[in-house]
């Protein structure tokens, strides 16, 4: 079986699904907080934060 994968740039009405696949990752880590979703959600916001796709 073969799959292929795509990899772009998140758009905006990516962030709940996104979010919801960050939380399932982090469900069972017993070092978790269970936070993490929260914290991609401030570097989204962040001015700081700069990712270059080039």
């Amino acid at each position: 079986m073969s799959s292929t994968m795509s990899i772009r740039q998140e758009r905006d009405q990516d962030h709940t699904e996104v979010n919801k696949i960050i939380k399932e990752a982090f469900t069972s880590m017993a070092m978790s907080d269970h936070q993490e979703h929260l914290l991609v959600d401030r570097l989204r916001k962040s001015t700081a934060l700069f990712l270059s796709s080039h």
